[in-house]
């Protein structure tokens, strides 16, 4: 699944003010992990568009998230996205009962994988859905304020990697009234950008067993279990 998604603070003129700047940014992570960890659950529907030197292409669907509210022992996750163009290509993947199901829509088959304990914080889009803590943040960020960002109903954020990923910043865009993520855009290395965005979201849903089963989509696909994500 592509990714692609937070500038610098302009920094304050008297060492006295360095700490407020740091304070506050630590608010923001504060509640973006407070709000995810009161969630039972997150659904939203998701947009994801690529730009680079050969893709232009956008992705419609919809993301749903299951909890285990509070200490997330058993997360549940659902993706599915349909280019915006050609109904036929979609993608979908599955999170249950310590598995990962892949929709290969090329080969008409269904990758199926155990998966490891943090295989899907391990994964960058869904760990900045489910929420950081300033200290797990600035464990694998630089984490600053967006300068230059409008005033508006959202915090801007700029997280930069501490070690080498797939993208070199992702901004990140967070409610100010109830501190869930609103948009992640990520500057790819070789200057692609994705940009996922999250509307109509919804934390309180009581979502079936059903919605999280990996049902093949007719009798020409298959499963194929392959090696663990680790």
């Amino acid at each position: 699944m592509r990714i692609a998604a937070v500038g610098f603070l302009i920094l304050a003129t008297s060492l006295h003010a360095q700490p407020a700047v740091q304070d506050d940014v630590d608010a923001v992570l504060r509640g973006w992990e407070k709000a995810m960890n009161e969630a039972p659950s997150f659904a939203a529907v998701v947009n994801r568009k690529t730009v680079d030197a050969l893709i232009n292409e956008e992705f419609a669907g919809y993301v749903i998230l299951k909890m285990d509210a509070p200490k997330k022992g058993a997360i549940q996750a659902r993706l599915d996205l349909t280019n915006a163009k050609n109904k036929n290509s979609f993608e979908k993947i599955i999170c249950t009962d310590g598995k990962l199901y892949q929709f290969n829509t090329a080969k008409q088959i269904v990758l199926a994988q155990d998966m490891q304990p943090n295989a899907l914080r391990d994964n960058s889009l869904l760990s900045f859905v489910l929420g950081m803590s300033p200290k797990d943040a600035r464990a694998n960020f630089d984490v600053q304020f967006e300068p230059n960002a409008p005033k508006d109903g959202y915090f801007y954020l700029r997280l930069t990697p501490k070690q080498a990923t797939d993208f070199t910043v992702a901004q990140l865009a967070i409610h100010r009234s109830n501190h869930l993520l609103a948009s992640v855009r990520y500057l790819q290395r070789g200057g692609g950008v994705t940009t996922w965005t999250f509307t109509n979201i919804k934390t309180n849903g009581n979502w079936p067993a059903a919605q999280f089963e990996p049902t093949l989509p007719n009798k020409e696909w298959r499963f194929e279990t392959v090696r663990p994500v680790r």
